[in-house]
């Protein structure tokens, strides 16, 4: 049996939960590697949502496609190739399994992090209404998910495009801000429950 949607974000949370057990309990205050650890734990927490929107994305638009998945921009030369490819060897050719691949590169420049982001990947799958029952799944209110979903995704930007430090005007020394294991542990936990959520949808 294929490995299905859901499957590729669980293991990246095992992923990510097995990294935050390497790094174990660092001081916060302390900048070693075990610190960086965990923050490349959260970077798997982000890749997951992004994993998992890509895979089933790009699975439903070339089975079944929804009015948003229609729009969705790919590169006018792939398409020529793909169509290239047809003509010259019509018996022989896959073209669906071209646009397959022509689908997952245009989807790998896409990310699906944060509230509008995930609203935009829901939209690419064709479903609609979906905050109330996820508030309902997860046992909080649609406000506070996107909240988490916001937060998740600022501090996943901050580490991954600038290093996680801290902001000062001239500083005489590197600044980090903190991150420790607890709030990783939490961020796994909460973000398993919320991709479960999504796949039930």
């Amino acid at each position: 049996m294929p490995i299905a949607p859901l499957d590729y974000a669980l293991d990246l949370l095992d992923r990510a939960e097995a990294m935050a057990k390497t790094a174990g309990r660092p001081s916060a205050s302390i900048q070693d590697t075990r610190v960086d650890i965990l923050r490349s734990a959260w970077v798997f927490v982000g890749a997951s949502i992004d994993t998992y929107f890509h895979e089933r994305i790009r699975r439903n638009m070339l089975a079944n496609m929804s009015k948003s998945a229609r729009k969705f921009s790919v590169p006018l030369g792939d398409v020529d190739d793909m169509v290239a490819l047809f003509l010259a060897n019509r018996s022989g050719s896959r073209p669906r399994v071209k646009l397959g691949n022509i689908i997952h590169h245009a989807l790998l420049k896409e990310t699906f992090q944060g509230a509008t982001n995930v609203e935009r990947g829901l939209g690419l799958i064709g479903v609609t209404k979906y905050w109330d029952r996820l508030s309902q799944e997860l046992g909080q209110s649609p406000t506070d998910i996107k909240e988490r979903l916001n937060a998740q995704y600022l501090r996943r930007n901050k580490i991954a495009h600038e290093g996680d430090y801290t902001r000062h005007d001239r500083p005489q020394q590197f600044w980090y801000d903190t991150i420790d294991r607890a709030e990783v542990d939490a961020e796994i936990q909460w973000t398993r429950g919320f991709i479960r959520a999504i796949d039930n949808l």
